[in-house]
């Protein structure tokens, strides 16, 4: 890994989710880089006159974002890689848009991860960052790793690989099982059969892929196919039954992202309320 970008609102939220940013850093030795925009809001009511006002307040809250930011950096000033190397973090703050900026910086090969969190803080700070991770997840290059409000980093003892049978599976699980020898984690290739009548089919497919990983140990890596009405249902079920430490899945219409961001009506709460999704692009 070469970077990973964190957007920091300097909410609860946004920081539970840098803590897993620099969990990932230190063993990877990636580079950090902190990013927060803000934005300055005028009444359209002194549109003609508030030209000099709009310069004041921008001038005050680039001073006020990164004074914020130097303190978040200072207090981070001791984290080191497991290598025993001072961890390498950068900050950006800007006035500008969350989705806007974070796909412009990620359209390159230097950052390979964004790490954010689902629920942002209140007023101007959550309309800029709480509800934008899916849009993010919909627009950047790179994985995305989103962060459940709440959640703490605990390590990736367990990690779900929710596939579909698609044709970039071994890249994914080949990815995957790198990554997670950082951790020493054990990984999951989950199927989440929707049609009955495909079953069959569904298990010779599952088949087929443990097969590609005979040489490997079940206890490092190991397959489950599940039946449900829906795949979202079925993701509920097996992370509720099993204790998984990251979802991750292949990029998702955004729909579907935005369904998983929500919360469950009929059950108060769904899998990302416990449960961080690391979204892979293809």
């Amino acid at each position: 890994m070469s970077k990973l970008l964190v957007p920091i609102d300097f909410s609860e939220c946004s920081l539970n989710a840098l803590d897993f940013a620099i969990a990932i850093a230190k063993k990877t030795g990636a580079e950090v880089m902190l990013y927060h925009g803000y934005h300055v809001m005028t009444d359209t009511d002194y549109a003609p006159v508030a030209i000099g006002y709009v310069g004041i307040q921008l001038e005050e809250q680039q001073k006020l974002w990164d004074n914020r930011m130097a303190e978040l950096c200072q207090d981070l000033a001791k984290q080191v890689y497991d290598t025993g190397k001072p961890l390498k973090i950068h900050q950006v703050v800007k006035m500008g848009i969350a989705v806007d900026d974070v796909a412009d910086m990620t359209d390159t090969d230097e950052y390979k991860m964004v790490v954010m969190g689902t629920k942002g803080a209140s007023g101007i700070e959550k309309f800029l960052f709480g509800s934008v991770t899916s849009a993010v997840a919909d627009r950047v290059k790179v994985p995305v790793l989103a962060v459940p409000k709440g959640v703490k980093y605990k390590g990736f003892d367990n990690i779900v690989y929710g596939t579909n049978f698609d044709e970039q599976d071994i890249k994914v699980i080949d990815g995957l099982i790198d990554f997670a020898n950082n951790f020493d984690s054990k990984i999951t290739c989950l199927h989440i059969n929707t049609n009955a009548e495909t079953f069959t089919n569904d298990k010779v497919e599952m088949g087929v892929l443990r097969e590609t990983y005979w040489f490997t140990p079940v206890d490092r890596l190991d397959f489950a196919l599940r039946r449900a009405d829906s795949v979202q249902k079925g993701l509920e079920h097996y992370l509720q039954e099993h204790n998984t430490d990251l979802l991750v899945v292949l990029h998702l219409n955004r729909g579907f992202l935005e369904r998983i961001f929500e919360r469950s009506v009929s059950k108060g709460l769904t899998f990302h309320s416990e449960v961080p999704l690391l979204i892979l692009k293809k």
